[in-house]
């Protein structure tokens, strides 16, 4: 699954990073990172739910229609949008510049088989 995710978010942003990105030492920050958030049980039961997070972090400002691109990524292996909201968050960089990252959420049931 991580394979396929990271292969169609590279369609967005050829820098894609699984758990954390390691900023130290870059000289460009412009990335995406993903990773899982949880795993649990359906309400049903009758199956398992699986939460990934995507951050789109950029330099500046993240840019227009961006979010709307990883979405469309995310769909396309299986994933849809959770009912979080997108949030966004701040940081400077070493007093050079400001860095905008965008996190999102996202959702996919998988069934489990009985035996």
């Amino acid at each position: 699954m991580n394979k396929k995710i990271k292969e169609a978010l590279q369609e967005v942003e050829p820098k894609v990073f699984y758990g954390i990105g390691r900023f130290q030492n870059r000289n460009n920050w412009d990335c995406i990172v993903y990773g899982r958030r949880r795993k649990g049980k359906t309400e049903s039961r009758a199956g398992v739910i699986i939460r990934y997070f995507v951050a789109i972090v950029k330099e500046e400002e993240i840019p227009e229609g961006m979010e709307e691109k990883v979405l469309q990524a995310m769909k396309k292996v299986g994933f849809d949008k959770s009912n979080t909201e997108t949030t966004y968050d701040y940081v400077e960089k070493s007093g050079e510049t400001m860095v905008e990252i965008a996190t999102m959420e996202f959702s996919k049931v998988e069934k489990r088989c009985r035996v």
